[in-house]
């Protein structure tokens, strides 16, 4: 395998899984999972082993701060924090000065649990996997609800979110697969399943049971991981008001078999698609120009890619190891392939390549035992020779 991290002076930490795993935000730094480390990153970031009693300290994306950051409290937790932390009851901290409700560590047999007045913020990763939490009370003071912070409780049933609340996280309530919302004010709804940011008309969260997804026709975002690690669904039909498919939205979906996506798409995020293992086919909207990072890596099923020509980037990583990949078609546009865009695709036996391409990243086309062909137009073996290795060198055939 070549997906190595590279690792410089923003990069992740070095890949020590525990047990039962280690959290991380799903930003374009990628996750800890079955698949490893993905080490492309933005920001540099903390993690949590579950089996250890440590605090959760990650920045948050700049395109996320205002959503869950208000009154000048954040939800991240930071290291002053977490080294300060007060217990108010067994296996639950808050912050010093009582703003912050930082983590729970007391998941197994807590049913029901009543905030205190005063929290302003419950953090980041607050509740996750409180597998057995049915109830939960959030008082008046409360303002925001961090990312992820009540993620994978799925017992929790009836939320009432108080019209104090003025930012919900991204995957807050994600796969929550009981509950039901009221809400006291009118920032936030829930529809069809799913929670809705009404200010940006956008899905923060899946808390549905239905694997084939139909969207309210208002919806113009999918936020970040808003589906991120749902196995339940199988078809996901977005409507053609949707603009924008953020990074991570359907990351580890691995039960997902088929998604359309409108001509309206002009921007997929990152690892938007990471680990759709089911996923046979893709057609890639022509209103996209960009096909970002680790978009659709680890693709096993990924037989077909239908790229259109307004497409100008291959971002890095973008479909590295979709081992069922047999032949691709890079469209006119595009200029440039990123590091390891293709790498481990080991079925892949014919790639077509444009004039238009100006730069190969290195190992875009690395561990594809398979290749047997390299397609170019007529007069750029020696400028192709330059952007690739020897031996992929040896497999350019002029059309």
């Amino acid at each position: 395998s070549l997906h190595g991290a590279k690792h410089g002076s923003d990069s992740v930490p070095p890949e020590s899984p525990t047990p039962d795993g280690q959290l991380m935000l799903p930003y374009r730094w990628g996750y800890m999972g079955r698949r490893g480390m993905r080490p492309k990153i933005i920001n540099k970031c903390h993690l949590l082993s579950k089996n250890e009693e440590e605090w959760l300290s990650l920045p948050i994306e700049k395109k996320s701060i205002n959503m869950t950051q208000t009154q000048g409290i954040s939800t991240n937790v930071t290291r002053e924090e977490r080294d300060n932390g007060v217990e108010e009851e067994i296996g639950i901290f808050y912050s010093n000065d009582g703003k912050k409700l930082l983590r729970c560590y007391k998941h197994e047999g807590l049913s029901t649990y009543e905030i205190k007045q005063g929290t302003i913020a419950i953090c980041d990763y607050a509740f996750y996997e409180c597998e057995n939490l049915k109830q939960i009370v959030i008082p008046e003071t409360v303002t925001c609800i961090g990312n992820n912070a009540f993620a994978n409780c799925k017992s929790l049933s009836a939320v009432h979110i108080p019209g104090s609340v003025t930012s919900i996280g991204h995957g807050a309530f994600k796969n929550c697969f009981n509950i039901e919302f009221a809400f006291e004010n009118d920032l936030f709804s829930s529809q069809y399943g799913f929670l809705i940011d009404n200010l940006e008309n956008k899905i923060i969260s899946y808390c549905g049971k239905d694997g084939h997804l139909f969207f309210p026709r208002s919806i113009k975002a999918i936020g970040i991981g808003a589906f991120y690690g749902c196995d339940i669904i199988q078809q996901a039909i977005i409507p053609e008001s949707v603009t924008k498919i953020c990074d991570w939205a359907f990351g580890n979906c691995e039960s997902l078999q088929y998604i359309l996506i409108p001509n309206t798409v002009e921007y997929i995020g990152a690892n938007a698609f990471y680990s759709c293992t089911s996923l046979e086919r893709i057609v890639i909207p022509d209103s996209v120009t960009c096909i970002d990072y680790s978009c659709f890596s680890f693709c096993d099923s990924l037989e077909e890619i239908i790229i259109p020509n307004t497409v100008k980037t291959i971002g890095d990583r973008a479909f590295e190891e979709c081992v069922s990949l047999k032949r691709i078609i890079i469209p006119s546009a595009v200029t440039s392939i990123g590091e390891l865009a293709f790498a481990d695709c080991k079925s892949l036996q014919q790639i077509q390549l444009p004039d238009s391409i100006q730069s190969i990243g290195d190992l875009a086309f690395g561990g594809c035992v398979s290749l047997q062909k390299i397609l170019i137009p007529k007069g750029s073996t020696e400028r192709f020779r330059k952007m690739l290795s020897e031996e992929l060198s040896s497999k350019l055939f002029e059309e």
